[in-house]
């Protein structure tokens, strides 16, 4: 079984890599997609995150809005809810791989924050995703914008701060170049990306 996983900077378009590959019946472990249950699901989970972030506890769930606000003025606090959530991604990775080796699956797909910056997560081929720094700018903020944030000049610049934050802990996208197997350039629409990752699929 092969393993790849997708690697680039925030916004730059793993999650429609992810999607893609899914479309071409490929099983893609998605970490964001695994906490976003847990917020939703998990109360062990709920609980501790409740217990640190009593404001984003509402209706019963973690709102991940109120949450981002939060890490967005006070970006030391992520660390508090890495440690909540990164002992249950690994294992929830473990147990993927071992499903996909028992279903005899010739590919599979890692689509997880920091990859190349963790060594616990074992691949075979690395795709790296590029695309410009001003571009995945725009791009974060119409996507936090678009999950019902109220626009103004202060919200704004919550949201580029907590952009540069997350990049900040990233690898350098020259460093990412340097591990890739394969290098995919997502700077144009989505028509465009689906035809690269098809050639790397067919490959």
């Amino acid at each position: 079984m092969k393993i790849i996983g997708i690697s680039g900077g925030i916004a730059s378009g793993k999650n429609s890599v992810a999607k893609i590959f899914e479309e071409l019946g490929v099983a893609v472990f998605d970490a964001d997609e695994i906490v976003h249950n847990l917020f939703l699901n998990d109360q062990s989970v709920i609980n501790e995150i409740a217990q640190q972030f009593p404001q984003s506890f509402k209706g019963n769930v973690i709102e991940r809005k109120i949450l981002s606000e939060i890490i967005a003025k006070y970006p030391q606090k992520i660390t508090i809810i890495e440690n909540i959530i990164h002992p249950i991604i690994r294992n929830k990775y473990q147990q993927f791989i071992i499903k996909s080796n028992q279903e005899q699956q010739k590919l599979v797909v890692l689509n997880i924050p920091l990859l190349l910056e963790n060594s616990f997560y074992k691949v075979d081929i690395i795709i790296a995703i590029i695309a410009d720094e001003d571009l995945r700018l725009k791009r974060y903020i119409k996507r936090c914008l678009s999950d019902n944030y109220e626009i103004d000049e202060t919200k704004i610049k919550l949201l580029e701060d907590k952009f540069f934050m997350l990049k900040n802990k990233q690898i350098s996208d020259e460093q990412r170049i340097k591990k890739a197997d394969f290098v995919v350039y997502n700077n144009s629409d989505l028509a465009s990306l689906q035809v690269k990752i098809m050639e790397i699929f067919k490959n």
